[in-house]
């Protein structure tokens, strides 16, 4: 059974609906709309696909004629977007149309937006070095980047974007703090005893992360960093809401819960490299045969854990001889 919308008042009585969408095949996302006197604030946009679209023009329909709020999507005040992934951006595709508001997103986002094409192919060359660095066949590598850039020609460019540190008034009460990690940019947005967490912080799942040898500002140096400053700037909220999933209200204790999963994946890397091995092989010890677009979520979620594991002196190269030698070949790790 599809969710369906949900209103939650902050302790200062603003609004805010929480908007399910299909944002890819049997898969949900949240967008949210923020009210508060005659100021409408529109966060994350969905996805593309048309499922997802439709359904944020009825959402936010449904927010006007059932809950008797002054909402449209051409008289918003501003559209937030938490981070720069194509479930979260991508419906502005469709609808910058209809949007008249300025949108924003985090600096380190604002290039994804202006050009997703540039930033997939981009990424490309980098997750190309890494597979193969990996242990990953070429035969192998070259279907995993075709999956990869599938997605590229689904989004077009998003015109008029504003960077979130140009944004001053626009935001209102809404209190940005970074938590890059998942994606370079990503922001959660307290606002008064609510946070909106976006990816960050899930209460079943842990996001997904990738080395920042391929992308800058992700890994699990900067999400451990993230989940930091968010128990400090946050621990006192009574509600948070993510990107996807139910609403969490043990903020402090789920961020524990997440930091001891990474940190058992952690040891577990670290036991396996015991004798010098590949990513493409801890990848499939530790999360075993995997079919499709899983196959690079696990072999790139490997690679963070590896990449923190050799950042801190805890794993080093076992053929760093090839390494000199040969201009990229597979590395072997092992325990230092």
């Amino acid at each position: 059974m599809q969710p369906t919308i949900e209103r939650y008042t902050t302790n200062a009585g603003r609004r805010l609906y929480r908007l399910p969408l299909e944002v890819f095949p049997n898969f949900i996302g949240y967008a949210y709309l923020l009210v508060e006197d005659e100021r409408t604030v529109l966060i994350d946009a969905g996805s593309v696909m048309p499922q997802s679209v439709d359904a944020l023009r009825e959402h936010v329909e449904t927010v006007r004629e059932e809950y008797g709020e002054p909402v449209s999507l051409e008289t918003l005040s501003l559209v937030l977007i938490t981070h720069g992934h194509i479930d979260h951006f991508s419906g502005l595709s469709v609808l910058q149309e209809e949007i008249r508001a300025p949108i924003i997103v985090h600096d380190l986002d604002i290039g994804i937006l202006h050009d997703y094409r540039e930033r997939l192919v981009m990424a490309s060359k980098a997750l190309a070095v890494f597979l193969q660095r990996a242990g990953v066949s070429e035969e192998r590598r070259a279907r995993l980047l075709e999956m990869y850039l599938s997605v590229k020609s689904l989004v077009t460019p998003i015109r008029g974007v504003r960077r979130l540190s140009e944004a001053g008034d626009l935001l209102g009460a809404i209190t940005p703090i970074h938590a890059p990690g998942h994606c370079p940019g990503q922001v959660c947005l307290r606002i008064d005893d609510i946070l909106i967490s976006a990816d960050h912080i899930l209460p079943r799942t842990t996001p997904h992360l990738a080395p920042e040898s391929i992308t800058p500002y992700t890994g699990l140096g900067h999400y451990f960093a993230a989940l930091e400053t968010i128990q400090h700037a946050a621990r006192d909220v009574r509600l948070v809401l993510g990107g996807h999933e139910e609403p969490l209200d043990d903020l402090v204790g789920r961020i524990e819960q997440i930091r001891r999963s990474h940190e058992r994946k952690l040891e577990r890397f670290y036991n396996l490299c015991s004798h010098p091995r590949t990513i493409a092989e801890l990848s499939l010890e530790h999360y075993g045969k995997r079919q499709g677009y899983d196959i690079i979520l696990a072999l790139t979620e490997a690679g963070a854990h590896v990449e923190y594991l050799y950042q801190r002196g805890y794993l080093t190269l076992a053929n760093v001889d090839d390494v000199e030698r040969e201009p990229n070949p597979v590395l072997l790790y092992r325990r230092a």
